[in-house]
């Protein structure tokens, strides 16, 4: 009994190795008369493969630059703290223009923990959008308070006007009352 099973695993894998060749040879008629076809094929996926590969590099690009500009908005959001509020309201209070212009000057930068190996780009937009957002931030509580400075000195200025226009009143009203009565 045993001879007859080698026998037929034998048979079966002479059969699948000529059953392998002749795929084979059904493979190389078919490259030799498909070659010119097969070769411009070839040459033009090998051409564009390149140029497709830049495509998708550049919008790869721009998605990890948008998502750099979103985390330094959000950073510098977080970082303005109520002491950087007071500190922008006070000098936009005490100095006035000369402190709106501080603010729009001086932009501190981003501590860049963690940036080494990280796209010249993305670090870019990170930087510009982080700059861009504090700036606007210090402005504003820089405006604010030089709005509220002016507007104290204004009512000062007014009140004081107001009561040396009374005081003059006063003293016209008493002249008046003194002629009158001698």
């Amino acid at each position: 009994m045993p001879l007859p099973g080698r026998i037929s695993i034998v048979y079966l894998l002479i059969k699948l190795t000529c059953k392998k060749l002749y795929d084979n040879m059904k493979i190389m008629v078919f490259i030799k008369r498909w070659k010119r076809a097969i070769a411009f094929y070839l040459s033009v996926v090998l051409f564009l493969l390149p140029i497709i590969t830049y495509a998708f590099d550049g919008e790869m690009d721009e998605k990890i630059e948008r998502f750099a500009a979103e985390k330094g908005r959000e950073d510098a959001i977080k970082s303005i703290g109520m002491t950087q509020k007071v500190l922008w309201f006070g000098t936009g209070l005490l100095f006035n223009v000369l402190g709106v212009g501080t603010s729009v000057i001086f932009v501190p930068g981003p501590k860049l923990t963690g940036a080494l190996g990280k796209p010249s780009k993305a670090l870019k937009a990170y930087v510009d959008e982080y700059k861009t957002i504090k700036r606007n931030k210090q402005l504003f509580y820089t405006g604010f308070g030089c709005l509220v400075g002016t507007s104290v000195v204004l009512f000062a200025y007014a009140i004081y006007y107001y009561i040396s226009i009374i005081k003059l009143m006063l003293i016209a009203f008493y002249s008046i009352l003194a002629t009158a009565g001698s």
